[in-house]
């Protein structure tokens, strides 16, 4: 059995230190630990090459990720067949509108009166099989997983007509309030 320089270091300190050990309180006796020789014939050459040890650090750890590879292939085909039995292909065409998910809500509102399902957006285009990337009301893009989108259907989008000039807006303002009678 190899020891790690930590463990050696500890096993040094308990055998030179005069403090009562739980070993002791236990047994009644002083547990006898390796001498240093024992130790050094158990670790074996400390002279041992830094690369050496590089090489054998990264075969080990190179055998330990194929280990868990392979012992972790077999859940994740079986978690994807089971997946697909209910999935449903989906894809969305650029300028057609979708309603976003959103889960997140503000804290102190209820979960009951809360919309989960927010406004149209428009996808504006297909990043991959499963992103597209939509456009909001206040012209903000992002990217969502189409898991997040499902398709608002019967919604027209109103026509974007430019702002009238502010002459308009106030001559349209003030001929609105003579018709009210103010």
């Amino acid at each position: 059995m190899k020891y790690s320089p930590f463990c050696l270091w500890r096993i040094e300190r308990l055998r030179t230190s005069r403090r009562v050990t739980v070993h002791s309180s236990c047994y009644m006796e002083e547990m006898t630990l390796p001498s240093n020789e024992e130790l050094n014939a158990i670790v074996g050459s400390t002279d041992q090459n830094i690369k050496q040890r590089m090489d054998n650090l990264r075969t080990g750890l190179k055998q330990a990720y194929k280990a868990v590879n392979e012992a972790s292939r077999k859940p994740r085909q079986r978690n994807k067949k089971h997946y697909d039995r209910r999935a449903k292909p989906r894809s969305f065409a650029n300028g057609e509108y979708v309603y976003l998910h959103n889960h997140a809500r503000k804290p102190g509102l209820s979960r009951k009166s809360h919309k989960y399902w927010v406004e149209p957006y428009k996808v504006t285009a297909k990043i991959s099989e499963l992103n597209y990337e939509i456009l909001g009301k206040n012209d903000r893009r992002q990217v969502v997983h189409i898991n997040r989108l499902k398709t608002a259907y019967g919604y027209c989008a109103p026509d974007s007509k430019a702002r009238p000039p502010e002459k308009e807006r106030a001559h349209r303002h003030a001929t609105n309030s003579l018709s009210n009678g103010e």
